[in-house]
């Protein structure tokens, strides 16, 4: 399994399997798209609350071939449905908490798996930046979103077999 099909089932199975997020009820409390992908035809196809999780970028890191790791960039959000019109404020802020309350959640269970030592193997270096988490607040939805890193040990050397 690739790392893109890998990151998918990962984070929907995350999103599957918490309480908050209808586990066992649908798949639909799940995307995998860019903030600015997170449009109004995936909005009208999702269930909510939900989690939106942002494709990686990857950087190849290391003095060394054997010394080498790959990290990860990548970033989730937890966003609920609110109207523009008839939700107050406070009712806003309320769902904004709940939001948050099931980021820290997610976050807490990845944190789990990758010191459990039968992580995904996506996560056996993970750390989250604590500076960018980020409130999100859109006239259909708010939540919050939390970038992160995390990586694994790879040892680069050329496949003889596929060089002449």
């Amino acid at each position: 399994m690739g790392l893109n099909s890998s990151y998918r089932t990962y984070f929907k199975s995350l999103a599957n399997s918490h309480a908050d997020l209808g586990a066992g009820q649908s798949d639909n409390h799940f995307a995998l798209v860019s903030f600015f992908q997170f449009n109004d035809a995936i909005r009208s196809k999702i269930s909510w609350p939900c989690l939106v999780a942002e494709p990686a970028d990857m950087k190849i890191d290391g003095p060394n071939e054997s010394q080498t790791m790959d990290n990860f960039t990548g970033a989730i959000a937890i966003y609920q449905k609110v109207s523009a019109r008839n939700d107050t404020p406070e009712q806003k802020d309320d769902k904004a908490d709940e939001a948050l309350t099931i980021l820290k959640e997610v976050l807490s269970k990845m944190k789990a798996d990758a010191q459990s030592g039968t992580a995904h193997y996506l996560l056996r270096k993970f750390e989250i930046r604590t500076s960018s988490i980020l409130k999100i607040e859109e006239n259909d939805y708010v939540g919050y979103r939390v970038e992160f890193t995390f990586g694994y040990n790879y040892n680069y050397k050329p496949d003889p077999n596929k060089w002449l």
